[in-house]
């Protein structure tokens, strides 16, 4: 069909097929951008702030004994200041829809296979001052939980999970080092 357009054109094949390709190509990428923009979104943004409004992020470091250590930080999203009681009655509204049981609780698992283990979890009391309250607990199975009392509204809490992993240097971003899984509503 598209020869037959072109048949009495002085239009050479060298030069109408690469267009044509191009052209082709170009519509195929817009389509195909136009149907998975959402699934793309969904993966490139942080949770909406009404789906659930804590977000984590770990940022790896190698201490002076060549252990690593992780700051992890627990950002509020919200503009609203949340106790847990609020993080519980929001999960109970969206678990009922879904038909499950969620908790609000932070859940730190070793990645399996990794040497190594937590060693201590602790706060940074100087930089969470008026910003939230944190309770941390460790489990029988070497699982640790860390359950939010309150933060503020676009809070942050710091936490400094120390590890007895050695590692030699790495940059402070370095997300592939983070020798554990945290678990958490917003995930």
């Amino acid at each position: 069909m598209v020869r037959n357009l072109l048949n009495g054109w002085d239009i050479k094949k060298g030069v109408a097929t690469p267009v044509l390709a191009n052209l082709i190509t170009a519509a195929l990428l817009f389509s195909g951008a136009i149907l998975f923009k959402e699934p793309i979104y969904d993966l490139m943004e942080p949770p909406k702030a009404e789906d659930f409004p804590l977000y984590m992020v770990a940022e790896p470091y190698t201490n002076a004994q060549g252990l690593l250590d992780v700051d992890l930080f627990v950002i509020n999203l919200s503009g609203k200041r949340k106790t847990h009681s609020d993080l519980v009655n929001l999960l109970r509204s969206e678990a009922s829809q879904q038909g499950r049981t969620v908790t609000p609780e932070i859940r730190l698992i070793w990645k399996p296979g990794l040497s190594g283990y937590i060693t201590e979890i602790s706060p940074y009391k100087q930089f969470n001052r008026g910003k939230g309250r944190i309770e941390i607990r460790k489990e029988k199975n070497g699982e640790w939980r860390i359950t939010i009392s309150e933060i503020g509204g676009k809070g942050i809490l710091k936490l400094k999970v120390a590890t007895s992993r050695k590692m030699g240097e790495i940059g402070r971003a370095a997300k592939i080092s983070v020798p554990f899984k945290y678990i958490y509503p917003g995930e």
